[in-house]
């Protein structure tokens, strides 16, 4: 199994076309421009991880509503985007925010507090 999350969920499960050549463009082109993306790296052998999932699907319900995308990124399919994104540990929470006005790519790790916060900011 390399994902934990179905397409009757309510988190992205983010996939990319292989090969993949250039790791950052492909996540970024996953996202639509302006709008904020959490996404969880994760590994689906990761005990972690799938105790997590509830709770990640729970925040993409919370937000479904909303301009947020809730996605999630298998580290086990897709090495090279963890690898870039500087994910050592599962999971890893990241908050994206693309199209900065000047074609830019931020994001922050999500460390403490709720994600509500990280995006709102």
């Amino acid at each position: 199994m390399k994902y934990l999350y179905t397409p009757s969920a309510n988190v992205v499960e983010i996939n990319f076309p292989t090969p993949l050549k250039d790791p950052r463009a492909a996540l970024l082109r996953t996202v639509p421009e302006g709008k904020p993306l959490v996404v969880k790296f994760y590994a689906p052998w990761c005990g972690h991880c799938r105790h997590f999932k509830p709770k990640w699907e729970s925040v993409a319900v919370t937000f479904s509503k909303s301009p947020v995308t809730v996605g999630a990124v298998s580290c086990d399919a897709y090495s090279e985007v963890c690898k870039d994104q500087g994910v050592h540990g599962y999971p890893t929470l990241k908050a994206f925010n693309v199209g900065d006005g000047e074609g830019g790519f931020t994001s922050k790790v999500v460390k403490r507090g709720k994600v509500k916060d990280i995006v709102e900011e």
